[in-house]
């Protein structure tokens, strides 16, 4: 029979169609791995981003504590010298001392940004940052309380954008209107946010991807986070920009 194929050779065909499924099968796990590793790579270095942000929230708010606690010490000593004052008839000594401890009071204005606990220190911080850079930061934030969002996932979103701006301001010449602006609001059950900066008008891109400035990086973490988060909660995330403005529009849409 012409067709006829001797048994040694239906063996060696085996083995070949079987090698050949394992290479194959070695090729996609390694593919997977290799994804895998990436993806994994990427997580840790958007996190150890995170952890810095965090870092250095706390480290801020700890010094707001530590200020605090400094003027409650002082206080009494304070309310004993203008008892004293007051007792005596010697008002222009109060007056002058009055005085002297206003200018030498921290300015508390702005310190509420919206009912959210968590998200008003986050506010905060970030406010302290821009205006010790010389950035005018404005906020309209109206988050409730009860948001119906995960703290850590919100302040993921808002530390990111916040920072992204803050970056961007930075890298502006001297003398260039530099300026933040976030604004919030609830629409039914979605938190919409739009946060717009200044920026010098140069971007990095490849394949509609915005690709971070700072040296030896890639991808923005910032908003690969921020777009993880929005893709959490049933939402998006969404950038545009002009010679002059970077916009960044982010709606959560929260659970029953």
């Amino acid at each position: 029979n012409a067709l006829s194929v001797p048994p040694g050779e239906y063996a060696v065909m085996l083995l070949y169609v079987s090698l050949l499924g394992c290479g194959y099968y070695l090729s996609f796990v390694t593919m997977a791995a290799v994804r895998d590793n990436a993806l994994a790579q990427v997580r840790v270095r958007e996190l150890t981003v995170q952890a810095r942000q965090t870092e250095q929230f706390y480290l801020a708010l700890a010094g707001h504590i530590q200020e605090v606690r400094r003027m409650q010490h002082d206080s009494r000593h304070h309310l004993r010298v203008l008892s004293g004052y007051a007792r005596d008839g010697a008002y222009d000594r109060l007056e002058s001392y009055l005085a002297a401890l206003t200018d030498r009071s921290p300015d508390l204005s702005g310190l509420y940004y919206c009912a959210n606990y968590t998200v008003n220190i986050l506010l905060g911080f970030y406010a302290d940052q821009a205006r010790s850079e010389g950035i005018d930061f404005r906020c309209d934030a109206q988050i409730p309380a009860d948001l119906g969002c995960a703290p850590v996932d919100i302040c993921a979103v808002l530390g990111n954008a916040l920072q992204n701006a803050l970056d961007a301001c930075g890298r502006q010449k001297a003398g260039e209107a530099r300026s933040i602006s976030l604004l919030a609001r609830m629409v039914g059950r979605s938190l919409t946010l739009v946060i717009r900066n200044s920026y010098d008008g140069v971007v990095r891109e490849e394949n509609g991807q915005y690709l971070t400035r700072k040296e030896g990086q890639g991808h923005g973490l910032g908003l690969i986070s921020i777009r993880r988060v929005a893709e959490l909660y049933h939402g998006y995330c969404s950038v545009s920009r002009t010679d002059g403005e970077f916009t960044l529009r982010v709606v959560l849409t929260m659970g029953e």
